[in-house]
């Protein structure tokens, strides 16, 4: 009828008020979640050393941040980045001063853009392939290559990066030239 070590609820009678907790042994290192009544949050936090972390925030007006307990956008994620993460996925959050996005991938990663009813794919598109180290750019629908950089040159083309119209790659009369 007490127990307060493995799961303990506390707040008011009501349940909007109650926060779930679930704790490992004396040494003050638990795990929480519930409504913050000060702020009306959603919240998840944990404690350890003496200190207690708020991991993830749901605020009153449906914003969510990660690592920040007030978020200023849809989605507002606070925390270190990996230099280099040793899982797949994307990695948000900062490096240092820089916001920093991560797609790692074993193939390269991508972002789309588009419209969200038109059933096409994308209609533009950013892409880094590792197999050649390359960065491509896609415009005007799916699969349409508008232009990729590589490290022997820049390449704008119709379509093809074998015969593209405009190459910087080797081209002396541009006044681009290749370090």
């Amino acid at each position: 009828t007490s127990p307060d070590r493995v799961l303990s609820i506390s707040g008011g009678a009501s349940a909007d008020t109650a926060m779930i907790r679930s704790e490992y042994n004396d040494t003050g290192y638990y795990r929480e979640f519930g409504r913050n009544n000060s702020t009306g949050n959603f919240e998840i936090r944990r404690a350890q050393g003496g200190s207690v972390h708020t991991d993830l925030v749901i605020d009153t007006s449906g914003k969510v941040g990660v690592s920040t307990t007030s978020p200023l956008s849809s989605l507002h994620v606070a925390g270190a980045v990996d230099a280099s993460p040793g899982a797949a996925g994307v990695h948000i959050g900062m490096s240092g001063n820089n916001a920093a996005i991560e797609f790692a991938g074993t193939a390269g990663g991508f972002i789309d853009f588009g419209p969200v009813d038109d059933g096409v794919d994308y209609r533009g598109r950013i892409r880094y392939l590792h197999s050649d180290n390359s960065m491509r750019f896609y415009a005007s629908g799916a699969g349409t290559q508008t232009m990729s950089v590589k490290n022997s040159g820049i390449f704008i083309s119709d379509g093809s990066e074998a015969s593209p119209s405009i190459s910087f790659g080797n081209d002396t009369n541009t006044g681009i030239y290749r370090k």
